[in-house]
């Protein structure tokens, strides 16, 4: 976590500042990012990561060069998860980098609303 906390600090008091729906915590030696209860980003490795919503959203990140969180599980599995990189170019743009965290919010809150579907 300790590697992580100087960008935390970074995400959390310039990225979103303006936002006092967004909170985090930490997990798994990183964070994640949250937007009232959903989760919409996380940090891993001094990255920062938003959840996309599908294929659509993927394309999206991807023409802006953008790649999806890969890590290695134990046993040496590679899971690739529906989070993509902010690029820093995003980050330094008020309106992309809110354009990408609606965008994300979006797909998380979706995400959630069709788990919850599913248990009733």
């Amino acid at each position: 976590m300790a590697k992580d906390s100087g960008f935390h600090e970074y995400v959390m008091g310039d990225l979103f500042q303006d936002d006092a729906r967004v909170h985090s915590r930490a997990m798994f030696g990183g964070w994640g990012i949250y937007h009232d209860t959903v989760m919409f980003a996380l940090i891993a490795e001094g990255e920062l990561y938003v959840k996309s919503g599908g294929p659509e959203d993927d394309a999206y990140y991807e023409a802006a060069e953008s790649h999806p969180f890969v890590y290695r599980a134990k046993g040496g599995k590679t899971m690739v998860m529906s989070y993509w990189l902010v690029p820093e170019d995003v980050q330094s743009d008020r309106a992309r980098f809110r354009e990408w965290c609606d965008r994300a919010i979006a797909a998380a809150n979706a995400k959630q609303k069709r788990s919850r579907a599913k248990k009733l």
